[in-house]
């Protein structure tokens, strides 16, 4: 269905162009559409025409209809808003490049190359037409334009980092290649080369700041705006100046804020489906910068971005815990205390924590080899010299979070761990002398069998509403058995 091109600050002449190029969209066919615009002047094409054009070159697929898509990508080329020519300036590189991508290139790569036109207002819909292509076309690309695609993506986010307008739908066809195993071969470097700096620079961009700190940078910049449009003036000519908003101002930055933060979400999400999908990842993890990024221990055990920001954080490092060699990265880092990376954790495997969940479920993966526990014995035999009831003790942090805790996922990665501590006298003895532990988890560990009980007692009438059980409590409660069950079998052995 054709669309049209709506602008606030259009006037009415403009708002009936508009319809007239809506109009012409809607009664000619595509063919006869893409040859009135490319034979018309650039400057009398509508922005409504260029984005039916951009919106039908997905539907061009068939072998009988790549010339009428040659023809479409012609006119959003002549169209981009590029200054050249005899008598303007040079041609661009971006211009050249562009006309040669019309021929060669599959679809993904021509959007990806023509969201760089200094036309914002095409780009900015370019983006959003590759979103819906990418899933079809990356599936029909030869390795070399795989390989070309994945390098040109990780470039186009190093270079426009700073804008958050573009940064964002880059970021979701991101997400579509981490989990794309026919891609991930080919994005995996190039995306952990640029992880760093981008990551960086996102987290300076959502830095909490104060309304008077905010307030202070708009005035600021408008200020320094006003001066630019005087300076620009010529000697004697008169001029009103643009009008400036300072409400506006702010609310675009709050916006902009908003959008860095989405932004560093999604890119955490990248990273961490990367280290799921390949066995490779991990290591390459290790020999980047992204844990000195990411690890500092003013972003995780501080109180610099709010709760949401950390918590991507953790999840992102638990996420990667999940891999060997992370594993043992995060082992090493538990057992020598690094960058108070253990007290940090410890500090956050309580019951009341937000981060009670991904702190916990670190420690659990830090813990899963015998030997992992074995050489903390002596952290562990501190707590023959101290209370019982010490609670600044990894051994009575995890005792407490199974008796305090009632969320079945905080339970299960807490069980989790106290299976994988209960292996020695010590720890055995320490963790089953508290009070209520072994109950808990005796309780915890016999979660099933209630649905096996209502099952057996309920009449052929009842047991439609019994298959009504929520499911996903199910789910979340076999889990939670499954590890206490662990945790029981290690401390009666």
């Amino acid at each position: 269905m054709p669309i049209i091109y709506e602008n606030p600050e259009f006037t009415e002449a403009e708002e009936l162009l508009e319809q007239e190029a809506l109009q012409e969209a809607t009664d000619l066919s595509t063919s006869r559409l893409f040859s009135k615009l490319l034979e018309r002047d650039v400057d009398n094409i509508r922005m409504t025409s260029l984005l039916n054009v951009l919106w039908k070159l997905p539907h061009l697929v068939d072998f009988q209809q790549l010339s009428l898509q040659y023809i479409g990508r012609n006119v959003l080329v002549r169209a981009g808003g590029f200054l050249c020519g005899p008598t303007i300036g040079p041609v661009p590189q971006l211009y050249t490049d562009l006309l040669q991508s019309c021929k060669d290139d599959p679809l993904c790569t021509f959007l990806l190359r023509l969201s760089g036109i200094p036309r914002r207002e095409i780009g900015e819909v370019v983006l959003n037409v590759l979103l819906q292509v990418l899933p079809y076309d990356q599936k029909h690309m030869r390795m070399s334009d795989r390989m070309d695609f994945c390098a040109r993506m990780c470039n186009f986010l190093h270079v426009r980092r700073k804008s958050s307008e573009d940064l964002l739908p880059l970021l979701l066809c991101c997400k579509l290649l981490a989990k794309d195993k026919l891609m991930i071969p080919w994005f995996r470097k190039p995306l952990i080369e640029v992880a760093p700096n981008l990551l960086k620079h996102l987290l300076k961009a959502i830095m909490p700041i104060s309304e008077e700190k905010m307030d202070r940078i708009v005035e600021n910049f408008i200020d320094d705006k006003i001066k630019n449009q005087i300076q620009e003036l010529s000697s004697g000519e008169i001029r009103r100046l643009k009008r400036i908003e300072v409400g506006k101002e702010k609310r675009f930055r709050l916006t902009e804020k908003e959008k860095f933060t989405d932004a560093f979400d999604i890119i955490c999400q990248c990273l961490g489906d990367l280290c799921e999908n390949d066995r490779i990842v991990g290591q390459m993890i290790l020999d980047s910068d992204l844990f000195d990024t990411l690890l500092l221990p003013t972003y995780i055990g501080g109180n610099i971005y709010d709760s949401f920001v950390t918590t991507i954080i953790y999840d992102l490092m638990w996420r990667w815990s999940f891999s060997n060699k992370v594993q043992i990265y995060f082992s090493e880092k538990v057992y020598q205390n690094e960058g108070n990376l253990f007290e940090i954790l410890l500090t956050h495997a309580q019951a009341n924590s937000k981060f009670v969940l991904q702190s916990i479920g670190i420690l659990w993966n830090s813990f899963l080899k015998h030997e992992y526990v074995s050489r903390m014995s002596d952290y562990f035999d501190e707590a023959m010299n101290e209370r019982i009831d010490n609670e600044n003790h990894l051994l009575n942090r995890v005792t407490k979070v199974v008796i305090e805790s009632d969320d079945l996922e905080v339970l299960t990665v807490a069980c989790g761990l106290s299976a994988e501590l209960l292996t020695t006298d010590f720890t055995l003895f320490y963790m089953t002398q508290q009070d209520g532990y072994m109950d808990k988890i005796k309780y915890l560990s016999n979660l099933m069998k209630k649905y096996e009980k209502n099952w057996e007692e309920s009449s052929d009438d009842e047991l439609e509403e019994k298959v009504m059980v929520d499911e996903r409590k199910k789910r979340k409660e076999e889990r939670c058995c499954k590890e206490a069950n662990r945790a029981l079998k290690a401390a009666r052995a």
